[in-house]
């Protein structure tokens, strides 16, 4: 995402650098990061998460009352750092990015300013790294392809939880309490009955109910739920072929 250069080079660069940095009022972006943490807790809080090149991102979102996204924090599940990112009119405007240094181990803090469509100001606590017109360009790219990638994955997240009317659940069903996702070659919801039997389900076609259980399986840990689920014949490559499983296919919380 981002060039190291290295130091022989950084007198050269800071010129081209410098004309990107300059005459940028942050006035804006402080007082849009001031006022949406101020009303966080009466914020509407959606979760979710999507695939990115070196796996799952957990996304976290804060909307208005009339469903406008103000704040998206996108956390890889390889805890790389956190991308808090600030939005105007659906664009990102201030981003505050943290990511550990695989040399040092120290925390790096980045501040990234956008101005008409792109990111106009870039401040690092990596003194070692000075950004040229090329960063600028990359990493504003970057920004709003995930930016818009997130957005629509929140928005989806925060639609499902809009009342619906109940459903049957599919197959079969069993009532316990919801114990946790265990990740392998496939996910597997766990569960324990009334009975107190321990049982588990193949998450292999998950709906929007589902999904979100799966963006953030700890928020639902000890809730009493129902199932729908079937036993069902599936290509397995990790199996070694066709294998019978059961497999989940709702969730009611009871």
């Amino acid at each position: 995402m981002r060039r190291r250069l290295l130091l022989p080079a950084l007198v050269a660069l800071a010129a081209s650098a410098a004309p990107l940095l300059a005459q940028v009022d942050t006035a804006p972006h402080k007082a849009l990061y001031k006022d949406v943490n101020a009303r966080l807790d009466s914020l509407q809080k959606v979760k979710a998460s999507v695939t990115g090149p070196d796996g799952p991102i957990r996304l976290t979102g804060w909307m208005s009352e009339d469903g406008t996204l103000l704040r998206i924090d996108a956390t890889p599940g390889n805890a790389g750092g956190t991308d808090e990112i600030y939005l105007q009119a659906g664009q990102p405007l201030f981003v505050f990015t943290t990511r550990k240094n695989s040399e040092t181990g120290k925390t790096i803090e980045e501040r990234l300013y956008f101005a008409d469509g792109a990111i106009a100001q870039w401040l690092s606590t990596d003194k070692t790294f000075v950004p040229h017109g090329e960063d600028y360009a990359g990493l504003t790219e970057k920004l709003l392809a995930d930016t818009a990638t997130y957005a629509a994955a929140l928005q989806k997240a925060a639609d499902g939880k809009a009342p619906q009317p109940a459903k049957a659940p599919a197959g079969k069903t069993t009532t316990g309490t919801f114990l946790g996702i265990e990740q392998g070659d496939y996910a597997h919801w766990k569960m324990r009955t009334a009975a107190g039997e321990e049982i588990s389900y193949f998450l292999l076609k998950p709906d929007a109910a589902l999904e979100r259980v799966l963006a953030d399986p700890q928020e639902y840990e000890g809730r009493k739920c129902r199932v729908g689920w079937k036993t069902s014949v599936e290509d397995l490559e990790s199996a070694g072929g066709k294998v019978s499983v059961d497999q989940i296919l709702t969730v009611d919380w009871l």
